[in-house]
């Protein structure tokens, strides 16, 4: 269910939907399965629709548009460090982390020419695994614990403005 809301509130970003490439999903799932998701997909809105894609997806190690023969989510090699891009900074998200105002923290990456990668963890409870090993810094940008996908709203909304991506 958290990776379902998650992946609708990317989907629905401007960001993503102007299909500039500002914005590349990467989902690792509690196995250690990496997963690469196009912006091209249309998450399914229900849990049990979006559950028979993944179960497709694991068995199928990729899940192909009808209409054409697109690649719409792929399982890929399952090493981070080959998957984001080189010479990125790379963020984690907690409520444990550094406080940071969103608004100046992202405004540093403005006239930037390299990619700004941030971990969000998408669990229930606890620290997501694997997080705090390829990032630099963990930041938190509230007091208190927010779901996985307000905190990817929160970033997106701030790098569209950032951005001036309509």
């Amino acid at each position: 269910m958290k990776s379902r809301q998650l992946v609708v509130v990317l989907e629905d970003a401007t960001i993503i939907n102007t299909q500039s490439g500002l914005l590349k999903v990467l989902i690792r799932t509690e196995d250690n399965t990496l997963v690469d998701v196009s912006p091209h997909l249309r998450v399914p809105r229900t849990s049990k629709q979006f559950d028979s894609l993944l179960v497709h997806l694991m068995f199928k190690r990729q899940v192909k548009s009808q209409e054409r023969d697109n690649v719409l989510m792929r399982v890929i090699k399952n090493n981070i460090e080959v998957a984001l891009p080189p010479g990125s900074r790379r963020f984690g998200m907690s409520v444990g982390g550094r406080p940071v105002s969103l608004k100046e923290f992202c405004h540093q990456f403005k006239q930037v020419d390299y990619p700004v990668v941030f971990h969000v963890g998408a669990v229930s409870h606890s620290q997501p695994k694997g997080t705090v090993t390829h990032v630099e810094e963990v930041l938190s940008i509230s007091n208190h614990g927010l779901t996985a996908a307000h905190v990817c709203a929160k970033l997106c909304s701030e790098f569209e403005l950032l951005m001036q991506v309509t």
